[in-house]
C-alpha cells in the first residue's frame, strides 16, 4: 500500500504523506489555538519519548496561557473602551461624539520618547 496521498492543489503533481498531513493538521490545530508560530515549532520539535519532552510541552503550554491570560487582560480594557466611547452618542444628537471622540484623540501628540502601545484584536 502506498503511503503517499496524492492532494490537488495549484500543482496537481505535489503529493503528501499521511505524516505531512498529521503534521499540517497538527499546525492548524495549535493556530486554532492562537499559539505563534514558535510554539508550534516547539511542540513539533518534542518525541515526547521522554520525560524532559513532557516537561518541555507543560512549559510551553504554560507559556501560551500566559500570553492568552494577557490577551483577555488586553481585551477586557478594550471593551471597556469601546464601552466607554459608545456612551458618548445615542446617535440622535447634532454631532456624533464618538467620531468626535476618535478625532480629539488623533490630535494628541504623544511625549517625545513615549512609546504607544497599538491594541491588538482578535
Amino acid at each position: 500500500m502506498d503511503d503517499r496521498l496524492e492532494v490537488v492543489v495549484d500543482h496537481p503533481h505535489d503529493q503528501y504523506t499521511g505524516e505531512d498531513i498529521h503534521q499540517l493538521r497538527f499546525i492548524c490545530l495549535c493556530r486554532a489555538m492562537d499559539m505563534s508560530l514558535e510554539e508550534v515549532r516547539t511542540l513539533l520539535s518534542l518525541a515526547l519519548r521522554r520525560k524532559a519532552d513532557y516537561r518541555a510541552a507543560n512549559l510551553a503550554l504554560n507559556e501560551h496561557i500566559g500570553h492568552v491570560r494577557t490577551h483577555l487582560t488586553e481585551l477586557k480594557g478594550l471593551l471597556a473602551d469601546l464601552t466607554d466611547l459608545r456612551g458618548r452618542c445615542d446617535g440622535l444628537g447634532t454631532k456624533c461624539r464618538i467620531v468626535e471622540a476618535r478625532h480629539s484623540r488623533a490630535d494628541v501628540v504623544p511625549a517625545a520618547g513615549a512609546r504607544t502601545k497599538p491594541h491588538r484584536h482578535v
